[in-house]
């Protein structure tokens, strides 16, 4: 079972709206950040604590750093940066815009009007332990 979520996404409302399809789908423990620094030291801290996030969500458009002007490729940038530390936490990108990453677990779309519950829930169900811890 899915527990502990790890969100990067910088817009308020998008948030709110991912949080409800995720606490739908029985998600206790969700962590939002709004900057790439912030999660990579939320990441960081939970690996060192030996209770590490079973999945992380990032936008793909978002603010490296607070105060910082959105970086179009920020997500594509926290992928590598994962790679890198050898940190293999399943991904979602969740985004605006229609991407095809082969190294995510999944790519969902973010439509105002879309139902995000359904599109979260098929993925979740569907990830055959890949984010559960063991």
């Amino acid at each position: 079972m899915i527990n502990k979520v790890l969100l990067l996404e910088d817009n308020i409302f998008k948030a709110a709206d991912i949080t409800r399809a995720l606490e739908q789908y029985g998600i206790k423990e969700l962590h939002k950040v709004r900057n790439q620094e912030a999660g990579k030291e939320k990441l960081l801290e939970a690996i060192n604590k030996q209770k590490p996030y079973d999945l992380i969500i990032t936008d793909v458009n978002y603010p490296l750093e607070a105060g910082e002007e959105t970086d179009p490729e920020a997500g594509f940038k926290l992928l590598l940066w994962l790679k890198k530390k050898g940190i293999l936490t399943p991904v979602i990108i969740c985004s605006s815009y229609q991407y095809r990453e082969p190294s995510v677990l999944s790519c969902i779309r973010y439509h105002k009007n879309g139902d995000l519950y359904t599109e979260f829930k098929k993925v979740l169900d569907n990830c055959n332990g890949m984010c559960e811890r063991e």
